[in-house]
């Protein structure tokens, strides 16, 4: 937000975060990601997407909005897609956060379908997969990811 007017983030449909993450995804809506992300002081504007089938599809896109940088996480796993974005629109690309951590949904999703059972040695093995970082942050989001998972 520091390096521009505005800040427009594009969310992904329901339906390609299927086809990219997998039939039992997305476990939140679009609607509902939508509200999160504008609840988010930063964002002014966040653009639902339609199903986009090609990259020729974002890149107009891209061409109609205009952006004057296209801010980007170091280590994305899909940063061509930015650079080329970014280039087509002579757009800047700028990294402006770090990966925080290796959380992931999926992963607490095949955690969660792999045992049916709740017991004390599925809660050891979750807390140890996901490093929640230090003690006093890392206690209240466990109380999240154990509320979210129904551990306890």
């Amino acid at each position: 937000k520091k390096l521009g007017n505005f800040l427009i983030v594009l969310l992904e449909s329901d339906e390609k975060v299927k086809v990219l993450k997998g039939v039992n995804r997305p476990i939140h809506t679009q609607v509902r990601r939508a509200k999160v992300l504008l609840a988010l002081c930063p964002i002014d504007f966040v653009v639902m997407l339609p199903f986009l089938k090609s990259d020729f599809d974002y890149d107009q896109l891209v061409a109609k909005i205009k952006p004057d940088i296209v801010a980007a996480t170091k280590g994305y796993a899909n940063i061509h897609h930015l650079k080329r974005c970014s280039k087509l629109s002579s757009a800047s690309l700028k990294f402006v956060t770090k990966k925080v951590g290796n959380y992931s949904s999926s992963k607490i999703l095949r955690c969660r379908s792999k045992s049916k059972t709740r017991d004390a040695s599925n809660l050891r093995r979750v807390r140890k997969t996901f490093c929640l970082g230090s003690k006093k942050s890392s206690s209240r989001t466990w109380k999240f990811v154990k509320t979210k998972l129904k551990l306890v």
